[in-house]
């Protein structure tokens, strides 16, 4: 994972899209035009894609795993209506790579993250 990242919703117009799948898999939108601190060089779509990756249904602890992705769901609901902030870490997989100082740069438009 990359650094802790912080999703500010009093600072980047955001928006929550689609209830958490039955795997717990759910996205947010942030606006690219908002000081982010996520790069995207090659991205020519007006927001950013995060997205929370689906819990493996072969992991043993596949219901607790999506019980904690849809309370990570409620809560940033919650958040957003209070225009507070969550941190969370980027999860580039094959969607980025990192810069010569080790900063997370986009290769498209979306990227997994996760809660701390």
């Amino acid at each position: 994972m990359i650094g802790h990242e912080q999703l500010a919703a009093a600072k980047w117009p955001r928006k929550l899209i689609e209830e958490p799948s039955e795997e717990g898999q759910f996205e947010v939108l942030i606006l690219r035009s908002a000081q982010s601190v996520i790069e995207a060089p090659s991205c020519r779509q007006k927001y950013l894609l995060l997205r929370m990756p689906a819990a493996s249904s072969t992991d043993p602890a596949f219901a607790r795993n999506v019980e904690s992705r849809k309370r990570t769901f409620a809560e940033l609901m919650n958040l957003s209506r209070q225009h507070h902030s969550m941190t969370f870490q980027l999860v580039p997989r094959s969607y980025g790579k990192t810069d010569s100082n080790g900063k997370l740069q986009l290769t498209g438009c979306n990227v997994w993250f996760a809660k701390p």
